[in-house]
């Protein structure tokens, strides 16, 4: 039991993540299946969220703006260059025996599966290519030539790189899996700049016309939860006291191993410094023994 006046513990790279006291991957598990049986009992949500940002005519509301052709000239082009650049430096890492960079092999399996898995195989290889939901810009009720379909239901209204889910919100939401690889109050504060980061996107496809508000909120639930059920799985042996002596060889970040190190070390001081007040209380509470 710990000790009422002792600081709280340092969140480690390896600690699950909490939300109101339960783990944050069943949290984020039911959130995503309440959330996915609203938008398909309420489709009108889609539609209605859709219409806030149309202007009229085939226009919305940072569609063809400077915003708009910054973003698409200057930023999207790049982002697979920066994947290419990540994996680079990741086999650099790997080569080096983690001399170099100092990327554990666990750290990069947690990044590279949360990529390939989220917005690589669940968003682009089946969603985006088998729904075939066409984007708001498209459909008839806001100036193209398309029907609505709702979300999860398959429709022949797009042929290839469809509104279902937002490819570009997935990509940003899965850039979790750096801010768990932090610890303390780093993690907190790039877990919060990382989901508003997949916030702003989602605003940002909406407010183009390239996506409903199912295709953000949805992609972004998805990529978290796997970012999340990866960390869970991967960095679990971590999670508990044995994990603590298996850091460094189970391929924990060198972080960790340095937390697990030190809150041994504070309970060891902590567990003689108790005992050094009992036997003093002991001692001024024994009366000698008559000669």
């Amino acid at each position: 039991m710990p000790h009422p006046n002792a600081a709280p513990r340092p969140v480690s790279p390896t600690a699950s993540p909490i939300l109101f006291g339960r783990p944050a991957v069943l949290v984020v598990g039911a959130a995503t299946l309440v959330i996915s049986a609203f938008f398909v009992v309420f489709p009108e949500a889609d539609q209605a969220a859709a219409a806030y940002f149309y202007t009229g005519g085939n226009g919305f509301l940072l569609r063809d703006g400077v915003v708009h052709r910054f973003v698409d000239e200057w930023i999207r082009p790049y982002l697979k260059d920066l994947v290419i650049l990540m994996l680079a430096l990741a086999c650099v890492s790997l080569a080096s025996g983690g001399r170099i960079l100092g990327w554990s092999p666990r750290a990069i399996a947690f990044v590279v599966l949360s990529y390939a898995i989220g917005p690589g195989l669940l968003v682009n290889g089946l969603l985006k290519t088998f729904i075939g939901r066409a984007r708001p810009k498209h459909i008839m009720e806001l100036g193209g030539d398309k029907l609505f379909s709702t979300a999860f239901a398959p429709a022949d209204q797009c042929a290839s790189n469809c509104s279902f889910v937002s490819g570009d919100v997935a990509f940003v939401a899965a850039t979790l899996t750096f801010a768990l690889l932090l610890s303390g109050t780093k993690r907190r504060v790039a877990v919060l700049l990382s989901l508003l980061l997949t916030a702003v996107t989602g605003y940002y496809r909406m407010a183009v016309g390239a996506h409903f508000l199912s295709d953000v909120v949805l992609a972004g639930l998805f990529c978290v939860l796997i970012t999340l059920a990866l960390h869970r799985g991967l960095f679990s042996r971590a999670n508990n006291p044995r994990g603590c002596r298996r850091a460094a060889d189970d391929g924990s970040s060198s972080t960790g191993t340095r937390d697990c190190r030190r809150d041994r070390g504070t309970n060891t001081r902590a567990g003689r410094s108790r005992s050094d007040r009992s036997s003093r209380r002991v001692g001024r509470g024994r009366r000698p023994d008559a000669p």
